[in-house]
């Protein structure tokens, strides 16, 4: 008899509660989990996306990087001239994780490589300099595929500070070239003539240096350097400059000869009582011979001078000192 309401376990036909039978054990599967189906999402009003940092999710793994090229490696690989064995090897480290890691090394560097060139033609070598940065300095220059005249002129400067003269004059020659110089490179410049190894690749810059007279009298002022070398370096240029003129220039060699006469080097001071008698000789270097004082440092030369610096001789100098108090007279 069948009690009307009551659950029949389909298995052994006692009553059950629907889930699980306690007689035959008999059990109802649970039902599949209900999928949800997301709403749809309405579209976006812009077009335009904000860009984001990028997630995990965004960055390339190594398999995806394999998959878009399965070609190209054995294509490469097979083309490089190293033994197959070699070849082999490379093959299966593509495969591993290391791949990855040089991957990574490998974009790192470029990146880095990258971000130090925009860096470095960023800076302003002027403004390096003012900071003392000389080795920044050179170096952002350096990188520049055609430096201006004015960054030679700067170039010049760091040199300079650095203690690279013969560096600093080439730099100074380009900055000529492209008429981008400063009193400061110009002290240097005059500086570097009395340096016996830079001596004449200074003469050869300031050969064409512009500024014209103001150059010249500045050239001037250093015949009468202490410095031998120097005050002699400067009449040498003097001599080719183009815009010396003939009455500077030899204004030029009668200073530098007082000054060698006035010297404490026997040899310099012979040279100098030796090229005031050829000038005493012009007509024209009589104005310049008494403005400099050329007489009384001749007759300074007395005696007692002359056995101190027994080179000298008495003959030479009672001769100078005799034609230029001749001029004095005139």
């Amino acid at each position: 008899m069948t009690v009307t309401g009551v659950k029949r376990c389909p298995s052994c036909g006692r009553a059950w509660d629907g889930v699980l039978c306690m007689a035959c054990g008999h059990e109802v599967a649970p039902p599949p989990p209900r999928v949800s189906t997301p709403p749809p999402q309405s579209a976006p009003a812009s077009t335009h996306q904000t860009p984001t940092s990028a997630t995990p999710a965004a960055i390339p793994s190594v398999d995806l990087v394999r998959a878009v090229t399965p070609v190209a490696i054995p294509a490469v690989l097979a083309s490089l001239p190293i033994p197959p064995a070699t070849k082999q090897v490379i093959a299966r480290a593509w495969q591993g994780p290391a791949a990855f890691a040089a991957l990574f090394v490998a974009g790192f560097a470029v990146a880095f490589v990258v971000g130090a060139v925009v860096t470095w033609r960023g800076h302003d070598p002027a403004a390096l300099l003012a900071e003392g940065r000389f080795d920044d300095t050179l170096t952002v220059i350096g990188a520049a595929k055609a430096p201006s005249a004015d960054w030679r002129r700067i170039e010049g400067h760091a040199l300079h500070a650095k203690g690279d003269l013969n560096g600093m004059l080439l730099a100074y020659q380009k900055a000529v070239a492209g008429d981008a110089v400063d009193d400061v490179a110009l002290q240097h410049t005059i500086e570097a003539l009395g340096n016996a190894q830079t001596a004449s690749l200074a003469v050869k810059t300031l050969e064409d240096w512009p500024g014209g007279e103001k150059v010249d009298e500045q050239l001037l002022l250093s015949t009468t350097d202490p410095v031998w070398l120097r005050r002699h370096r400067a009449t040498d240029v003097l001599a080719v400059r183009a815009s010396a003129t003939p009455q500077l220039r030899l204004q030029a060699a009668v200073k530098n000869a007082v000054a060698d006469t006035r010297s404490d080097v026997c040899e310099h001071k012979l040279a100098g009582v030796k090229a005031l008698y050829t000038l005493a000789d012009q007509p024209e270097a009589a104005p310049l011979l008494k403005k400099a004082g050329a007489w009384n440092a001749v007759y300074d030369l007395n005696d007692a001078v002359i056995m101190h610096f027994p080179c000298l001789g008495k003959d030479v100098v009672r001769r100078t000192d005799a034609a230029l108090a001749k001029v004095e007279r005139e």
